[in-house]
């Protein structure tokens, strides 16, 4: 229903129409729990955003090149599968692994030294070989699709999820050879230890297995994200159509 209003001139209070007041609109993507948001610029949202994935690639990056040199140098030292079962047969003796660890690589891993060899050298290369590849597509798509056609672009897109769950696996797998890494050096302490003053408080292992779940980890809230801010603009659009066929 249209207004009016009052405006005061020299000859008394002309009333005025004036235009009803219409709700802005603002894209679906743009709501938030089916609410209409306060105007926000473009570039605050896109910074914080672009940051987090410059910082969340930087450790995709740091983890993958742990888990690529690493494979490298075994593959590299050509003899590996082999030596493993040693290795792993005098590590089993003298360290303090834990009873159900040790166990397993004892039933388990040492009958089948040589493929376990295999596994692990050119697991973590491809491991670290798919978060490398995840890191550096999720920091280079976004700027190379901008100035590509649109179908073009539009492949890239497909091609950039299909690497994106690669790296998920890469990342799973990581954290899975993190753990044994950890578990075969002995589960050492993680704290501040005197006697072991030149060496580092960290084990590697733990290190590739920390980084892997925290990529993990994010990608389970970005998800979440994701399906809450879907249904809240199904909700939005619900709601939408049903004030509509309420007038």
């Amino acid at each position: 229903m249209t207004g009016h209003r009052f405006v005061a001139t020299e000859r008394g209070a002309v009333a005025t129409a004036e235009a009803p007041h219409r709700a802005p609109q603002v894209p679906l993507g743009d709501r938030d729990n089916g609410q209409l948001p306060l105007s926000r610029p473009k570039e605050t949202l896109r910074q914080p955003i672009w940051r987090h994935g410059v910082a969340l690639a930087s450790l995709q990056l740091i983890v993958g090149y742990q888990l690529w040199a690493s494979g490298v140098d075994k593959l590299l030292y050509a003899r590996f599968p082999q030596t493993v079962g040693a290795l792993l047969a005098s590590t089993l003796q003298g360290s303090h692994i834990p009873a159900p660890v040790a166990a397993l690589l004892r039933t388990l891993v040492l009958p089948n030294s040589v493929l376990f060899g295999y596994l692990v050298e050119w697991g973590e290369m491809l491991a670290g070989l798919g978060l490398i590849a995840g890191a550096v597509i999720a920091l280079v798509s976004p700027l190379v699709e901008r100035r590509l056609a649109p179908e073009l672009a539009r492949w890239i897109g497909r091609g950039r999820r299909l690497v994106a769950w690669l790296a998920l696996g890469a990342a799973a797998g990581g954290a899975l050879m993190g753990l044994s890494f950890y578990f075969i050096d002995g589960a050492p302490s993680q704290w501040v230890m005197p006697s072991v003053a030149y060496g580092g408080v960290l084990d590697p292992g733990l290190m590739v297995l920390l980084g892997c779940v925290a990529l993990l980890a994010d990608a389970a809230f970005a998800w979440r994200w994701r399906r809450v801010r879907m249904e809240a603009a199904r909700a939005a659009v619900v709601g939408a159509v049903a004030a509509t066929h309420a007038r």
